[in-house]
């Protein structure tokens, strides 16, 4: 039923498979727009919002990890993170680009590590 991978699919895919999620009330489904993630602390920003983090001081890699790997508030058997527009998403630096991606990766294996069924999805380029 959960896959607990990455997911590198086109923006029709992405849309369908967003559509088919939203129906079920099991997932908590987050989708980031690309487009508005030009660095590090905008992807932070978004996903703060998006995950409603309880408090969230410190907007920095430790902080992000400590609750995203938790997610205890969420009332939800799984969750799937879209990040739509990839080839947008933090293009202000290819090196913190990088950077942030191996970062998400880092968190999202943790996450999966601690049980947490769920899928991430970017948008292929």
């Amino acid at each position: 039923m959960y896959d607990n991978k990455v997911y590198y699919v086109s923006q029709v895919e992405a849309q369908k498979k967003l559509t088919e999620l939203k129906k079920r009330d099991e997932i908590f489904t987050v989708v980031i727009d690309g487009t508005k993630i030009k660095n590090w602390d905008d992807y932070i920003k978004a996903v703060t919002e998006a995950f409603h983090f309880p408090t969230f001081e410190k907007r920095n890699y430790d902080g992000y990890l400590y609750y995203f790997t938790d997610l205890m508030w969420i009332d939800k058997d799984a969750f799937a993170l879209f990040i739509l527009d990839y080839d947008e998403f933090m293009n202000q630096n290819i090196n913190e680009k990088k950077m942030g991606y191996e970062k998400i990766l880092r968190s999202y294996s943790l996450l999966v590590g601690r049980g947490c069924r769920s899928s991430l999805y970017g948008r292929r380029i």
